[in-house]
């Protein structure tokens, strides 16, 4: 209620700067919306300077043209959004590719499986803001497995990893997986298991991409078994 009112009060008057500071991460989706169209108003036909503050590359790019990337106090960018934008924090490239290809795919839903992360509430604000996408965020799940069974294709957005279960139980459930081209995910899918793409937003749009027009479909089965097989004859190699 306080931002709600903060946020009526001063985009009512004509001040000479207008610092919108994450007003568009609270309140539910419909105050969302009317905020951002109020700011967009406010751009298109008044003399006033919007200083903008938020997480996420998307909203920057929407509303911004320049802009500071500020870490831990410091500002580590000064200049135009669109170089900016590629410092902030790893998870946004995620939803920003999703973003793309939902043009594409205007009835296509993300699902985000969260976790008990340091990122969470960011992600979580993120998602909050981009109001206009169909992103589903879910937290606290223990067995995801029933959501990846009704899914049409598992990405996994690290920026590094070990190896993860998550992609042999997307494989084990028959759907095809695209990663981030990353140490771990890298050296095993590319032996054909999955569809490898550059740790950026552009390479996770092209892989969402590249499920739409087919090129999974070739992709290498994963037997399970085998695999295990494999992976115990190694162990017991390595202890005779």
């Amino acid at each position: 209620m306080r931002a709600r009112l903060g946020f009526a009060f001063s985009s009512s008057i004509r001040p000479d700067i207008l610092v919108v500071d994450e007003a568009l991460s609270v309140g539910d989706r419909k105050f969302s919306r009317k905020c951002k169209e109020r700011v967009h108003k406010i751009m298109a036909e008044e003399d006033v300077t919007v200083l903008f503050v938020t997480h996420s590359t998307a909203m920057a790019k929407e509303f911004c043209t320049q802009g500071i990337v500020i870490r831990k106090g410091h500002a580590e960018f000064s200049g135009e959004i669109e170089e900016g934008c590629p410092i902030t924090r790893r998870c946004n490239k995620r939803n920003d590719a999703y973003m793309r290809y939902h043009r594409e795919d205007p009835d296509s839903v993300l699902i985000i499986v969260g976790g008990h992360g340091n990122d969470y509430q960011k992600i979580y604000e993120r998602v909050h803001e981009l109001d206009d996408l169909r992103i589903i965020l879910i937290r606290n799940l223990s067995n995801p497995l029933n959501i990846v069974a009704k899914s049409d294709v598992f990405v996994l957005s690290s920026s590094y990893e070990g190896l993860p279960m998550s992609i042999m139980e997307a494989l084990i459930l028959h759907k095809p997986v695209v990663s981030t081209s990353i140490t771990g995910p890298k050296e095993f899918l590319e032996q054909g298991y999955g569809y490898l793409v550059d740790d950026s937003e552009e390479g996770l749009y092209e892989g969402m991409c590249a499920y739409k027009q087919g090129l999974l479909d070739s992709l290498k089965p994963f037997d399970a078994e085998k695999f295990n097989e494999k992976v115990l004859r190694e162990f017991e190699n390595l202890i005779e």
